[in-house]
């Protein structure tokens, strides 16, 4: 828990995510099948915390699962590396597969080297 929220504080500093305290009021819940018995689906390399758990199945645990999975991993190139996460097995996967998509590109994992001083 302490590591999302570094790791959470660290992107709102850099903007790439809002802070929570100048977030505005959460999306209403809209995952799953609609009334017109169509579905949204989400593309699992921008998903974000609020939208995976509006989803049947995943909760706040496994949603910060899989997005430490792709913060530590990148991009997911295929939806079965959801299997690589702590907490999604085959019965989990199978349940909410269809709610996820991969419409963005697999970006690579940023490369970094040890700090060496001089």
């Amino acid at each position: 828990m302490k590591k999302i929220l570094i790791l959470s504080l660290a992107l709102s500093l850099l903007g790439l995510v809002p802070h929570p305290s100048t977030a505005g009021p959460a999306a209403p819940a809209t995952a799953g099948p609609a009334a017109d018995g169509s579905l949204t689906v989400f593309d699992l390399n921008t998903v974000n915390y609020d939208e995976l758990v509006s989803l049947r199945g995943i909760g706040p645990t496994l949603a910060e699962r899989i997005l430490e999975y792709r913060a530590g991993r990148g991009s997911f190139a295929r939806l079965d590396q959801l299997l690589e996460v702590k907490g999604v097995g085959e019965k989990n996967f199978a349940r909410f597969k269809e709610y996820f998509t991969l419409t963005s590109p697999p970006s690579p994992v940023a490369k970094t080297t040890p700090h060496t001083p001089r």
